[in-house]
């Protein structure tokens, strides 16, 4: 089956409400049981990506397991390192997590999310202190300044109309990107995703159209654009957007 782009749901799909998932372990909480709930929309060779919701809560300072992305919906939370440094997030803001970052959550309440996270035991944990922190990728409408070159390069990036702003994260071997993204009117009819990608729009509109479907985004959505998957792309007037890339 040939990959498509999947436009995520904040609620999953057809509004039918997320899926009770397994309990929280425990061991690495503090306080009550939080109840989780979640969709995957794509799930596969490490890759997961979908929609997660929380009655809030909070764990135990311990190493992160995956590369997580994620955009909060709504609700907040406050992530604590190991040296006691505190960073808050509201809806609206994108952040990543690298594995291996030791950390405390607190949510006070009610928390949703989209998220793409990568759990697969050949990619290593991030090891360059400067890199393990919490990355948080700018809304700043002034990112002219400090581009840094089309996504369309030959090193594993998406092929994507888009151009890099800000480079929030990148992994010791490349594989794992997080970033600001921008374009200007663009239409192209031959669009072919090298590499998973996570698009969440922050300004603009946008439409996909593969031979199944077409695909109509604003600001506040966000769609996946599985390593593979080939459509058209029209974006007309300014797009801006936040970006987790990751390669097969």
């Amino acid at each position: 089956m040939v990959p498509r782009p999947i436009k995520l749901e904040p609620y999953a799909p057809n509004g039918e409400g997320l899926e009770p998932w397994a309990v929280i372990p425990p061991d690495i909480l503090v306080g009550e049981m939080p109840q989780q709930r979640g969709h995957k929309a794509f799930e596969r060779d490490g890759v997961c990506v979908g929609t997660w919701d929380c009655s809030g809560g909070a764990t135990r300072l311990a190493p992160y397991p995956v590369f997580e992305f994620m955009v909060l919906l709504e609700g907040e939370v406050t992530i604590t390192d190991q040296e006691g440094k505190a960073e808050r997030i509201g809806a609206g803001e994108a952040f990543f997590l690298p594995k291996g970052l030791p950390c405390a959550w607190r949510m006070p309440g009610y928390y949703r999310k989209f998220f793409l996270y990568l759990e697969r035991p050949d990619i290593p944990a991030e090891s360059d202190p400067a890199k393990l922190k919490v990355a948080r990728p700018s809304p700043d409408e002034e990112w002219g300044d400090r581009s840094l070159g089309y996504l369309d390069l030959s090193d594993r990036l998406a092929s994507l109309p888009l151009e890099c702003q800000e480079l929030a994260y990148e992994s010791a071997s490349g594989c794992v990107r997080v970033g600001g993204c921008s374009a200007g009117d663009n239409e192209r009819r031959d669009v072919e995703v090298e590499c998973n990608t996570l698009l969440c729009l922050l300004e603009g509109a946008l439409t996909l159209t593969d031979p199944e479907a077409v695909l109509h985004l604003q600001s506040g959505d966000a769609v996946f654009l599985p390593a593979g998957a080939a459509f058209a792309w029209h974006n007309r007037g300014a797009l801006r957007g936040f970006f987790c890339m990751v390669s097969p």
